[in-house]
């Protein structure tokens, strides 16, 4: 801020995926995960990261 006129903003980002904990993320950002990862986007996530034989 100068002279009361936002001048600047800077964003913080950061990637979340499922199976993180997010017990410290802001309330919006658990109710959107609780609803977009579901039991089936859960189970995908962790076959998509298993290692390849």
């Amino acid at each position: 801020m100068e002279d009361g006129e936002e001048i600047s903003k800077k964003y913080h980002r950061h990637v979340l995926s499922p199976c993180d904990d997010i017990s410290n993320e802001d309330e919006r950002v658990i109710a959107v995960a609780n609803a977009v990862w579901t039991e089936e986007v859960i189970a995908n996530y962790r076959a998509s990261i298993e290692p390849i034989e």
